[in-house]
């Protein structure tokens, strides 16, 4: 956590540093902000999710394949405007919470009207600062800025 500078400390001095240009943010919120709009959603398979785009990119090392394929509470959906496939999104049916989500165009208005055919309350955590597009979105559609950390890493010998 970006504010906690005891812990940054206790994780200096065991080792860890601080990844440049690597603070995650988290946000929550309610969708009333974004408009309804023509987008489709479409459930898909997980095995189908294999044949998305960017399927390896992931906000973190804790959103990882391995990850998706063994929690049932993970619902990965397709979002499509006039029949354009415009992105996805994975969203945790139990608590609302996103656990990926990308757009072909950066025109995250799509993604999100998709997701609110699922949810009006969500959550994204570890958002990546280089994500600005993204970033400016979550906080124009009223979103609030819940903790932002740092991403460290320990290197092993």
């Amino acid at each position: 956590i970006t504010q906690n500078a005891r812990a940054i400390k206790v994780y200096k001095r065991i080792g860890f540093e601080v990844i440049e240009n690597r603070t995650l943010f988290s946000f929550g919120g309610n969708l009333d902000k974004v408009d309804e709009n023509n987008v489709e959603i479409k459930e898909v398979s997980k095995t189908e999710f294999d044949n998305l785009e960017n399927k390896e990119t992931y906000y973190t090392w804790d959103f990882r394949k391995f990850v998706l394929e063994n929690n049932e509470n993970l619902k990965i959906f397709k979002v499509f405007k006039n029949n354009d496939y415009k992105g996805f999104f994975i969203l945790n049916i139990a608590n609302n919470s996103l656990f990926q989500l990308e757009s072909v165009d950066e025109d995250w208005e799509n993604i999100f009207v998709g997701i609110r055919k699922k949810t009006n309350e969500v959550r994204i955590v570890n958002v990546n600062e280089n994500r600005k597009c993204l970033l400016d979105y979550l906080q124009k559609i009223g979103l609030k800025n819940l903790i932002n950390q740092y991403e460290m890493e320990k290197v092993l010998d």
